[in-house]
C-alpha cells in the first residue's frame, strides 16, 4: 500500500492501484462511492450528487435515495416519496409493506392447522413502553413463543421480537376454521328447518 499527499488531502492506494481512498478536505472517495463533509456531518452517495441533508443515487438514472432529517429518514424513489422511519422506530410505507412468498423460494410445504389454538392462547395486551412511552396494544413475546414460536426471534440487543407473518398465518387459519364451523352449524340448522 502507497500513502500520497498531495497539495490538499491524503490518498490511499492498495499494491495494483485500483482500489483507494482519498480525502482532499473536504471529499472522501472509497471505491467509487463518496463520502461527503457537509455542515460538519458525512453522507455517502455511490456515483451521485449531494444536495443539503440528502444522500441520492444517481447511478441508475435514477434519482433514489435518502432525506437524512432531524427526526426521520426519508426514503425516496425514482424522484417520488416513498416512505420514513421516523423517531419512535416506527416504519411509514406510502405502499405496501413486502415480502419475499414466491412458492420457488420455499420447501417441505404442508398445511398449518394449529392457528384457532394459537389465537384462543396467545391474550392480546394494553401496556406502556419503557423505551417509547404512551399506551399501547400488541402482545408479549414471551406469551406468543409459549405458543407460536416460528413468530419470536431475538435481536441483536437480546430483546424478543414479533415477526408479523406466523401471527397472520395463524390468524387466517383460526379464521377458516370458524367459518367451517359456521358453515357446519347453518347446514344442521337448514336440515332441522326443513323438517318442520
Amino acid at each position: 500500500m502507497s500513502i500520497y499527499a498531495p497539495t490538499t488531502g491524503y490518498h490511499f492506494f492498495g499494491n495494483t492501484g485500483t482500489r483507494s481512498i482519498g480525502f482532499d478536505g473536504t471529499n472522501c472517495v472509497i471505491a467509487g462511492m463518496n463520502v461527503y463533509n457537509a455542515n460538519g456531518s458525512f453522507y455517502l452517495s455511490s456515483g451521485g450528487g449531494f444536495y443539503g441533508n440528502t444522500l441520492r443515487d444517481y447511478s441508475l438514472g435514477q434519482n433514489t435515495g435518502l432525506n437524512l432529517n432531524d427526526t426521520t429518514i426519508d426514503f425516496i424513489a425514482n424522484g417520488g416519496f416513498a416512505g420514513y422511519v421516523d423517531s419512535g422506530g416506527n416504519i411509514n410505507a406510502a405502499a405496501n409493506f413486502v415480502v419475499f412468498s414466491d412458492r420457488r423460494l420455499k420447501q417441505h410445504i404442508r398445511r398449518y392447522g394449529d392457528g384457532a389454538a394459537a389465537v384462543d392462547a396467545i391474550p392480546a395486551r394494553r401496556f406502556e413502553r419503557r423505551d417509547l412511552g404512551g399506551e399501547h396494544i400488541g402482545f408479549i413475546a414471551q406469551e406468543v413463543a409459549a405458543q407460536l414460536p416460528e413468530a419470536v426471534t431475538t435481536t441483536r440487543d437480546g430483546l424478543l421480537a414479533l415477526k408479523e407473518m406466523p401471527l397472520i398465518a395463524a390468524l387466517w387459519q383460526a379464521l377458516q376454521a370458524t367459518r367451517i364451523e359456521l358453515r357446519r352449524a347453518q347446514h344442521r340448522i337448514d336440515k332441522l328447518e326443513a323438517r318442520r
